[in-house]
């Protein structure tokens, strides 16, 4: 959590695409294409096949599926309309934000991972500008809000079943769900397998979320939500007007000629990163209504954190509380998950709820991030994980007390005067015993966990 944190303030604007990018690649990803685990257990789950279907989702296109499931809510089972339209609304958002990437010819290259081979690389993109991005942004944003007010609804048990391998996403904004653009085929992609190889399997993949999962969506759109708010706090253009050639096919950049990325590029890219907070007077040149100021953004970001601990908490207490065994997205300790050769234990769950204890702790402050300067012989041992109390960041202003931010002076240290304090530290030495009961794969985990 706290890496985590750490990581999203330091990113420039021309990464802002990459970022969220990122995070739709997740978004794909982290839902695997073998078929559901069924395991074999003393008596059969009569219930297995009881649930509200949203079959529509891999039938039709993800508008029409989600107004499918808003005509729903009016029917016997509110809660699984909720959650499909909850997750329709989800997918649109991960859909749009594909349709932006791809219209402004999101590029392939050295630093952009395996997000061409999500999306493909536009023949005939539009110039892309900061504004641009900032709405795309905002879309994304906004689209999150609207699944999270849909999961809302939820107020009791539920049970939906998805063939998630259906579905099909219209990724480059032509109007069409090609075959391509199925999740399936995106993963197998992603994970270079053989296509062919997948098709029956994907066809019989089925994930029946319940309420456990209801919580864990939940918790991504407030972590997706955060990470928004958090760019959008900030006049990043410095950065986008250097580093967007890096990124899309297509910019009005004088830097557009220097050709191939390169180091130098990266290196010029952190001296930009010294950006002040957005004023309403600045949102509105942008927005045309609802604009927040950077300040209103960040205290917005903090709050999307904290409910992702929640939601997180939440959504445990739920999975641990089942006592059935059907196609688990987030199995306890006695069920078996979709996710072959996978095995929770307790001991992993419990670790886990430390974690987001820790966090939590960051995150309001009670505990400090060690400072990385080395004026301070207690800070030095707390970082090697030696000592309890010394001088560290504290999140909980950095976030309530916003400043100008300053990549370089931040690490130097000239800009993190005003949050460094005297206190308990959240210490390396325990981070690394949490991490070390995941194995090697934690991040993985840490993705899927939530």
């Amino acid at each position: 959590m706290r890496r985590l944190l750490a990581s999203k303030t330091k990113i420039g604007a021309g990464l802002l695409a990459l970022t969220l990018s990122q995070y739709l690649t997740l978004s794909l990803t982290i839902f695997p294409a073998p078929t559901c685990a069924q395991t074999a257990f003393a008596e059969p789950a009569l219930t297995a096949k009881v649930g509200y279907s949203a079959d529509a989702l891999s039938k039709e296109s993800l508008s029409a599926a989600a107004k499918h499931f808003q005509n729903d809510l009016e029917g016997i089972d509110r809660n699984g309309a909720a959650f499909a339209l909850g997750i329709s609304r989800f997918l649109m958002a991960v859909e749009g934000l594909g349709q932006d990437l791809y219209k402004f010819g999101f590029k392939p290259g050295r630093y952009m991972g395996v997000m061409s081979l999500v999306i493909g690389l536009n023949p005939n993109p539009k110039t892309v500008t900061y504004k641009d991005l900032r709405l795309s942004i905002e879309r994304f944003l906004a689209r999150l809000t609207q699944s999270l007010q849909a999961l809302d609804m939820i107020d009791g048990d539920v049970k939906l079943r998805l063939h998630f391998g259906k579905i099909r996403l219209d990724l480059n904004g032509d109007g069409v769900r090609e075959r391509s653009e199925t999740l399936w085929r995106v993963y197998s992609r992603l994970m270079r397998q053989d296509e062919s190889q997948l098709e029956a399997p994907s066809e019989r993949f089925e994930i029946a979320f319940d309420r456990a999962d209801v919580h864990w969506l939940k918790g991504y759109c407030h972590l997706l939500s955060g990470i928004c708010q958090t760019l959008l706090a900030y006049d990043s253009s410095s950065s986008f007007n250097l580093a967007a050639p890096l990124f899309f096919s297509k910019t009005d950049l004088p830097t557009a000629q220097f050709g191939d990325p390169d180091i130098l590029d990266l290196v010029g890219l952190v001296h930009t990163i010294s950006w002040p907070l957005t004023t309403v007077e600045y949102e509105n040149n942008i927005h045309a209504q609802d604009s927040v100021a950077g300040p209103a953004r960040l205290r917005l970001a903090h709050e999307h954190f904290l409910a992702v601990v929640a939601e997180s908490r939440i959504s445990w207490q739920y999975s641990r509380a089942e006592v059935d065994n059907d196609c688990e997205w987030l199995p306890n300790a006695k069920q078996t998950g979709v996710i072959p050769g996978v095995k929770v234990s307790d001991e992993m769950i419990d670790t886990w709820m430390s974690i987001m204890s820790e966090g939590e702790a960051v995150l309001l402050g009670k505990k400090l991030i060690p400072f990385w300067r080395d004026y301070k012989e207690q800070t030095k041992a707390a970082i090697r994980g030696e000592a309890e109390t010394g001088y560290g960041i504290n999140i909980k202003r950095f976030f309530l007390e916003p400043r100008k931010f300053d990549f370089v002076l931040f690490v130097q240290g000239s800009d993190a005067l005003p949050y460094i304090e005297h206190g308990r530290l959240s210490r390396g030495r325990q981070w690394r015993r949490w991490m070390s009961e995941f194995g090697p794969n934690f991040p993985g985990f840490a993705a899927w966990f939530n």
